[in-house]
């Protein structure tokens, strides 16, 4: 009924119930209830946690890449290199 109630699976249920051994509980079903609560908050966290420690974005290689016109900038060097070798 729990398992439904919270949406859990067999392997979640099962770690639910081992937290509860070795305790003296006087009533079983509501400290079963408490514990699944407990646990899905923890797993919200680290969930939230793990979704919050993403890598940095690499800011150094973020430039957008520059488009040239090789054709005009080969005439223009060309241009300086004729300049100079007249002189």
């Amino acid at each position: 009924m729990l398992k439904d109630k919270y949406h859990l699976t067999d392997d979640e249920m099962n770690m639910c119930i081992s937290r509860m051994k070795g305790k003296d509980i006087k009533y079983p079903a509501k400290f079963l209830e408490k514990v699944i609560q407990n646990y899905l908050k923890d797993k919200s966290i680290l969930k939230d946690a793990a979704s919050s420690n993403t890598a940095p974005r690499n800011y150094f290689n973020s430039y957008p890449q520059r488009k040239y016109d090789v054709d005009e900038l080969e005439r223009k060097l060309l241009e300086v290199s004729r300049k100079r070798t007249r002189q």
